[in-house]
C-alpha cells in the first residue's frame, strides 16, 4: 500500500541537528550558567561538574550533558481532582490553556480592557469543556469589579471553583508558590501533593543563563513534591539573547537544559519537558515582539531538536501580536497553529493568547481550537487506500456521469474525508452566513450558560472558607 499523502514541515536536517547540538553543548561547557543555590551548587559539585563559588557559575561537560539527557523520562501522567488522566510523551497531543491575562479583547470590537471576574469564570468555563486539555493555569492578576487586595483572590477562587483539570503553576514569587501549596493540600483533602500529577510549576530562567534564587527555592520545593517541570524560557532577540534567529535559538535551547540538568542532578528521573517562548526585539522602538512571524520557524526549530534528544515538548499554539479582530490576527493564529501541530509537540499550550501574549478572549480561545482542528486535519493527510474503489466509481460513472449518489459517497458524505467546522462560515456566496467571531462568542455563551461544576462539592466549601478567611483579613 502507497503511504498517506501528507503535508510535511520539517526545519532541521542531520547537520543543522549535529551543529546545533555542539553550539548548544559549547555553551554549557564553556559559558556555563549562573545558579544562586547553595544547595544546586553543592549538588553539581558533588556531581563532577564545575563550579566556580566565587561567581555561582556551573559548567556541564557534553558528557555529563548527555546522561542528564537520558534520565528524563519520556512520558509522564497528568492528573485532574476528579481522578481524569492525561498520558504525555505517549503518541496523542494535548493542551495546555491559561484563562486570564492583563486584558481582555472586548468583543465585538476588539478594544482592549481589563479583566472582569466573569471574564475568568468563561474562559474557564470554556477550557474546562475541553477533553485535549491537559493543563491549565490562571495569571494573576486583579479583576475590575472587586475593589482592593481582594480582588487577584475572589479571581483565583472564581477560577479554581469551575475546573478540575490539572494545575500548571506560574508563580511570581516563592511566596506566591506557597499560596498554591495551601490550595493544594485543599484540593486534596489534605493529602500529600506528591505522586498524585496534580500540579506542575513553571520554572524561570532570567536570561542570559541565570537561575536567580527565588526560582531556585520553587524548583527545590518541586522536586520535593515531584511536579512536572516546564522551563519558562523568553530570550529576547537583541536584548537578553543575540540578535540572530540561530543564536536566540542555541541560548533558548541551552536554557532549557539548566532547568533539566538540575533537576536530573538533584532526583534522576523527574518529570520535565521542554518549551521554548523565544521574541525579538523591535530595535525601532524597544518593544519586545513575542508573536514576530519568526517565531513559527522557531517552534518547529527547536520542538524538532527537542524531539531528537528524547524529550517530551510543549510549544506555543495561536498568538497574534494585536487584540482586533481583524485579518492579521487571523493569520497569526493560522499560522502558528500549523507550526505547533507540525512541530510533532506533545503539549499545545497558549490558544487564545493575543495583544502580543498581553491579551486574551473566549473569542479568540476558540478561533485557535478551530484553527488547530484545521492544522490537525492537514497533518493526518490522506490515505491511498481508498484508491482502488475511488478506480471502480470512476469506471463506473464514466465519461459524463455524475457522483451524487455513488457507492462511494453515500458511504463517506458523513465522515472527516475534508474539512469541515462549525466555527466557520461555509455558506459562501450564498451569504447569510455567521462570521468566525460571531460564532465564537455565540458558542462562548453556550458554555457559560450550560455549565455545571465538575469540582466535588466538599472541596468547593474548603475553598470559599480559604478565600474568604484571606480575603477577611487583608
Amino acid at each position: 500500500m502507497p503511504e498517506p499523502i501528507r503535508l510535511n514541515i520539517s526545519a532541521l536536517t542531520d547537520e543543522n541537528f549535529l551543529a546545533l547540538k555542539t553550539a548548544v553543548e559549547s555553551v554549557l561547557s564553556d559559558v556555563g550558567f549562573v545558579v544562586n543555590s547553595n544547595i544546586i551548587l553543592d549538588a553539581f559539585d558533588k556531581a563532577g561538574a564545575l563550579v566556580d563559588r566565587g561567581h555561582n557559575l556551573v559548567k556541564v561537560s557534553p558528557e555529563m550533558l548527555r546522561d542528564m539527557i537520558k534520565r528524563v523520562p519520556g512520558s509522564f501522567t497528568l492528573t485532574g481532582m476528579n481522578g481524569d488522566a492525561y498520558e504525555i510523551g505517549t503518541g496523542g497531543t494535548f493542551k495546555s490553556a491559561i484563562v486570564t491575562d492583563p486584558y481582555i479583547a472586548d468583543y465585538p470590537s476588539g478594544a482592549m480592557r481589563k479583566p472582569r471576574l466573569s471574564d475568568v469564570i468563561r474562559n474557564t468555563r470554556i477550557i474546562q469543556s475541553r477533553a485535549d486539555v491537559s493543563l491549565v493555569s490562571l495569571m494573576d492578576y486583579p479583576v475590575t469589579d472587586i475593589d482592593g487586595p481582594a480582588s487577584r483572590y475572589r479571581a483565583r477562587e472564581a477560577h479554581l471553583l469551575n475546573h478540575a483539570k490539572p494545575y500548571a503553576l506560574y508563580p511570581v514569587s516563592f511566596q506566591s508558590y506557597l499560596e498554591w501549596m495551601e490550595i493544594g493540600r485543599i484540593v486534596t483533602r489534605g493529602g500529600p501533593l506528591k505522586g498524585t500529577g496534580l500540579f506542575s510549576a513553571a520554572i524561570a530562567v532570567k536570561s542570559p543563563l541565570t537561575l536567580n534564587a527565588d526560582n531556585c527555592k520553587i524548583l527545590l520545593d518541586c522536586l520535593e513534591n515531584g511536579f512536572l517541570l516546564i522551563p519558562t524560557v523568553c530570550p529576547m532577540a537583541g536584548a537578553t539573547s543575540p540578535y540572530s534567529f540561530t543564536g536566540t535559538l542555541v541560548q533558548g535551547i541551552a536554557e532549557n537544559l539548566i532547568i533539566l540538568c538540575t533537576a536530573q542532578i538533584m532526583n534522576p528521573g523527574h518529570p520535565f519537558v521542554f518549551l521554548f517562548a523565544p521574541s525579538v526585539t523591535d530595535m525601532k522602538s524597544g518593544r519586545d515582539l513575542f508573536y514576530l512571524i519568526d517565531k513559527v520557524l522557531w517552534k518547529i526549530a527547536s520542538s524538532e531538536f527537542a524531539k531528537r534528544l528524547g524529550l517530551p515538548v510543549h510549544t506555543e499554539a495561536g498568538g497574534a501580536l494585536n487584540c482586533r479582530y481583524d485579518m492579521q490576527s487571523g493569520a497569526e493564529g493560522m499560522l502558528m497553529s500549523l507550526a505547533a501541530v507540525f512541530s510533532g509537540a506533545d503539549m499545545l499550550a497558549g490558544s487564545g493568547s493575543c495583544l502580543n501574549a498581553n491579551g486574551l478572549s473566549p473569542e479568540f480561545i476558540l478561533s485557535h481550537y478551530s484553527y488547530l482542528d484545521a492544522a490537525t486535519h492537514l497533518k493526518n493527510g490522506y490515505p491511498m487506500s481508498e484508491l482502488d474503489r475511488s478506480l471502480d466509481s470512476i469506471r463506473e460513472q464514466g465519461c459524463g456521469g455524475n457522483f451524487l449518489t455513488d457507492d462511494l459517497t453515500l458511504e463517506k458524505l458523513r465522515d472527516s474525508e475534508f474539512f469541515s467546522h462549525p466555527l466557520f462560515d461555509e455558506a459562501c456566496e450564498h451569504g447569510g452566513g455567521l462570521s468566525v467571531l460571531d460564532r465564537t462568542h455565540a458558542e462562548a455563551q453556550r458554555i457559560d450558560e450550560d455549565f455545571v461544576s465538575p469540582v466535588p462539592e466538599d472541596i468547593a466549601d474548603a475553598l470559599r472558607i480559604h478565600f474568604d478567611k484571606i480575603c477577611s483579613e487583608l
